[in-house]
């Protein structure tokens, strides 16, 4: 069995001690550092809140990216700030200001509803996020997503078999699958279920251990527009 330690990354759009409207920011504010405690790297990113202060939580500058979002011709940049909350914990904070320069996190005072462009500003941060991840020096074993604010974050891993073919994807028990092979696997297990005329939309239930059939069946899942259920 693999015990060695893992990089553990967290995706969430509030966590404590930075920025809070709910039970989310205290999960993902605790939960980090509890993993971080059992002796894994644990990496926590979120957008940089209006409401953050960056100079009582010491943040420091930590590099800068650029997205072709929402196309090619409209690159969106953006800023990486980060902080070492605890050991074994970095947290990296998506600065996008057009985005999250708010003075609240997802109410819009003026209207009192949520901001009519949610789902374009954390698409934004998901890509900005996954973008920051694969630029780090230390590979990811799993991505951890929170809420429906990040939950494209899996089937925008699509981009990393393009970009980084050749890197690990995942390690289990000495061996290692490399992005492009978990892509070309993904896509036999989608015309598997294509073959036995599986249709999109259609509820496809995982009853499988945490190994790499599990994560080729999902990738797969998703391909041809199946639903997930994890059992």
């Amino acid at each position: 069995m693999d015990d060695r330690p893992l990089h553990i990354a967290f995706l969430a759009a509030e966590a404590l001690p930075y920025a809070k409207a709910g039970g989310l920011g205290d999960v993902a504010g605790a939960l980090p550092r509890a993993i971080a405690q059992a002796g894994h790297r644990v990496t926590l990113l979120l957008p940089l809140h209006g409401v953050v202060d960056r100079e009582a939580h010491g943040l420091s500058p930590a590099g800068e990216g650029s997205l072709p979002f929402p196309d090619a011709s409209t690159p969106l940049r953006y800023r990486r700030w980060e902080h070492a909350p605890a050991p074994g914990l970095r947290a990296i904070l998506i600065d996008i200001p057009r985005y999250f320069q708010r003075d609240a996190l997802y109410v819009d005072r003026a209207t009192g509803e949520g901001y009519a462009d949610d789902g374009e500003r954390f698409l934004a941060f998901t890509l900005a996020a996954l973008d920051s991840l694969a630029e780090g020096p230390v590979p990811v074993d799993v991505i951890h997503c929170n809420d429906f604010h990040t939950g494209l974050a899996p089937a925008l891993l699509d981009r990393a078999w393009r970009r980084f073919p050749n890197r690990p994807a995942i390690r289990f028990m000495g061996r290692t699958l490399s992005y492009r092979s978990l892509s070309a696997q993904a896509a036999r297990f989608a015309n598997g279920l294509l073959s036995l005329g599986v249709k999109k939309g259609t509820r496809i239930m995982l009853l499988l251990p945490n190994m790499p059939h599990l994560v080729i069946a999902y990738y797969g899942t998703l391909r041809i527009g199946g639903i997930v259920v994890m059992a």
